[in-house]
Formats: C-alpha cells, structure tokens, sequence
C-alpha cells in the first residue's frame, strides 16, 4: 500500500472504514452522551440496590401485623410509637401479645395488604391510619381474614403504630 493515502476515495469503496475512524467520527458530543448514559445507569443501580426501602405509612403498618403474627415481638416492639412503649416493658408487650396471639388461635402464616393511608383526627390528635387486611389460609380452616384500621403517627422522622391511650387498654 504504497503511496496510498488513507484519505483516498479509491479506499473508501474497496474496504470498511476501522474502527479507528468511526471512534473519531462519533465526536465529542458523542462520547459524552455515551458517558452520561452509562454514568445514569450505574447510578439507578446502585440507588435501587443499595438504598433500603422507603418505610411509608403501609409498609409500616403491614410491617407491624407480620411480626405480630409471626411472633416477632422485637420487630413489633421497635414499631411501637414511645407513648405505647412508655405504658409497659418490652417483657409486658411480649407477654400479653403472646397471650392474644394464643387465645385466638391467630395464624403465623399470613398475608398482609395495607390500604390507602388517611388522616383521622382523634380526641385533639391527628393519626394516620391504615386499613390493614390480614388473611391465611394455613392449617385445617378455611379462609381466615381479619381487617381492621392501625393508627400511626410520626416520631423522629419515622411512622410508628401508636393507639390512642383509651384504645390501648380495650381488651
């Protein structure tokens, strides 16, 4: 290939261009599309790996029904706002949750639905409350289902389950 130049039209037509030259071609824009985009990749990457979930008002409230039929008294306990944990020891809650969980017969495998968060204002006080929806269909029963409404409030930057004072002492 002497005395060809590489900028010949004759070259052109007889071989593909290289790899060299179509780098050279894509241009600065070019590259720098390509760097964010990969750059915007790797960062949903690790933002969707990395960062725990957002504790909502729902995952909240489905959080604290699982523990409290799993028996996960930690679990449950940590979810409980400081009013609740300030009226009885972690070993009174364990006990009298256990209690419940034993005289109802409650299922440990269950299936939790949280509903729509709405603002409830009680007796001078403004709870977030979630409708909660529990089923199981574990052992030799049908179908078990068991709704009802858990309040909430926000402590520290964080939803806590937290019944009013009167509503903590119905049996």
């Amino acid at each position: 290939m002497t005395g060809l130049s590489l900028y010949d039209p004759e070259i052109s037509r007889r071989e593909p261009p290289s790899q060299r030259f179509a780098r050279a071609r894509m241009g600065a824009a070019g590259r720098g599309a390509l760097i964010t985009g990969a750059c915007v990749l790797a960062g949903f990457s690790c933002v969707t790996t990395l960062l725990p979930d957002v504790a909502t008002p729902g995952r909240v409230a489905a959080a604290y029904m699982t523990a409290r039929y799993e028996r996960d008294w930690p679990a449950a306990w940590a979810l409980l706002c400081e009013d609740l944990r300030s009226r009885m020891t972690f070993q009174q809650f364990a006990r009298e949750a256990s209690y419940v969980n034993d005289y109802y017969f409650m299922p440990r495998e269950v299936d939790v639905e949280a509903g729509r968060p709405e603002l409830t204002p009680y007796h001078g006080h403004t709870y977030v409350t979630v409708t909660v929806r529990v089923t199981s269909d574990q052992g030799n029963r049908d179908e078990w289902v068991d709704d009802g409404e858990l309040p909430l409030v926000r402590e520290t930057g964080k939803f806590r389950v937290c019944l009013p004072e009167d509503r903590a002492r119905q049996p």
